[in-house]
């Protein structure tokens, strides 16, 4: 998967070489003019998932900052969650510092050997706040109406979490 950036990219950034070249009759693909498209196709496609929300978007470059301690990084879509997860119709969000890659090559300074930093944000009036800070991998939302949110811990155990109405608690 692409992972996101955090900067815009626009179509014009394809150079116009590539587009001829894209565009020839040769039998024989031109690898760098494919390699072009495919990169802008990729760019194009990955920027609008970044984040339906203003305060998601935010929350999201807040978390690549510190993660990357203050400098660039992109997140894989899988790592930002925006859905409802306290059955109120809003949405709320996860994001998991898994999917967080830094400019220079490392991973998120929120993750250890075996683990990563998740947050769950829940929506209170235009606002996301900060309800939870959990440690694992492989976070994902699943099921219906109040979903739970999954993850694997230290141990490899699959845990759970699912809003009770006040809270989140362990589910199962």
């Amino acid at each position: 998967m692409t992972p996101l950036q955090v900067a815009s990219t626009d179509s014009a950034s394809v150079p116009p070489d590539v587009l001829l070249e894209a565009r020839s009759e040769s039998r024989r693909p031109n690898r760098s003019a494919l390699a072009g498209c495919l990169a802008a196709v990729a760019l194009a496609l990955a920027a609008p998932a970044m984040a339906a929300s203003k305060a998601t978007g935010y929350l999201v470059e807040e978390q690549i900052s510190e993660a990357c301690f203050g400098s660039n990084g992109t997140i894989e879509p899988a790592s930002v969650i925006e859905t409802d997860l306290t059955g109120d119709d809003k949405s709320d969000l996860v994001i998991s510092h898994e999917g967080i890659n830094c400019a220079d090559g490392s991973r998120s300074g929120f993750c250890g050997a075996q683990v990563c930093s998740f947050n769950i944000y829940v929506r209170r009036g235009a606002l996301l706040e900060l309800e939870k800070e959990m440690l694992g991998v492989k976070v994902r939302v699943e099921g219906e109406g109040v979903p739970s949110i999954r993850w694997y811990g230290h141990d490899g155990a699959s845990h759970a979490l699912q809003w009770d109405g006040k809270a989140f608690r362990q589910s199962q």
